[in-house]
């Protein structure tokens, strides 16, 4: 039975290693939500943990140094809520650290190491300051929220920037063509006043005038599409202004007291 209705029976797989007559495991799915969501709604109290070095398939070089040390850790996901307009650019990330027994600091990439090894016996329930790991989860924290905020306003503020080019190019055009019907008009009346012939100055001045018509369009073409454009590179600006907004969620997921041998 599926435990969640959109989702098909059988097995899966992940993209990375097709497998027969199975369905692919896909991560923005209702069934990988339910995975994540039961996940993190299970009870995970804090305990003391013993991780092993040679019964662990995955073993890194960092790692290994922490031999017959113990110590502590914590992991939590933050999540950045931004919009940008009806757009939901939120994203989320895990947060965590450890200290060792003789003060240590462990960053994310230790607990990640330590957290591959082979758990090879589970203690009791333990009780876990997590304000010790404050100072520095809070500098990641603030290092990612400056990743997160210049990567979703980069996109805003390339397309800001080309609007910018295309408007100057614009106007550059227009100006090139208003001079250009303006030149015309003065060459025309020009010739209207060097001729005696009635019909040939109407001529002219006919020609004239529809040179001036044509600089006057323009002129209301190209201040048209500047608008436009402006209105547009207000709403790119608007939009980075919200991508550098947002609030932040903080949840834990656990905590543990660690311990790493042979």
């Amino acid at each position: 039975m599926s435990p969640v209705d959109e989702a098909k029976t059988g097995r899966y797989y992940f993209k990375s290693e097709p497998l027969e007559n199975a369905h692919q495991y896909r991560f923005d799915s209702p069934l990988a939500r339910h995975v994540v969501q039961s996940s993190k709604a299970a009870d995970t109290p804090s305990r003391e943990l013993t991780f092993s070095l040679s019964q662990s398939e995955r073993v890194s070089t960092a790692v290994k140094t922490l031999e017959g040390k113990s110590g502590e850790l914590t992991v939590k996901v933050v999540t950045f809520r931004i919009k940008a307009k009806n757009d939901d650019i939120s994203e989320s990330y895990i947060l965590s650290g450890g200290l060792t027994d003789d003060g240590q600091w462990l960053d994310h990439e230790y607990v990640a190491d330590i957290l591959d090894l082979s758990c090879i016996q589970e203690g009791s329930e333990v009780s876990i300051e997590n304000s010790q790991f404050s100072r520095q989860l809070n500098d990641r924290r603030e290092q990612l929220q400056k990743e997160v905020q210049g990567r979703n306003s980069r996109y805003y503020d390339q397309q800001e920037e080309l609007l910018y080019r295309n408007q100057q190019d614009r106007r550059a055009e227009s100006e090139g063509k208003i001079r250009e019907y303006r030149n015309k008009e003065k060459e025309a009346r020009k010739n209207s006043r060097t001729t005696d012939d009635p019909m040939e100055q109407l001529k002219f001045k006919h020609e004239a005038r529809r040179w001036a018509e044509r600089a006057e369009e323009e002129d209301e073409a190209s201040r048209a599409a500047r608008k436009k454009m402006r209105e547009e590179a207000d709403r790119y600006l608007s939009l980075i202004e919200q991508a550098l907004k947002g609030t932040q969620e903080m949840e834990e997921l656990f905590s543990i007291r660690w311990k790493v041998v042979a």
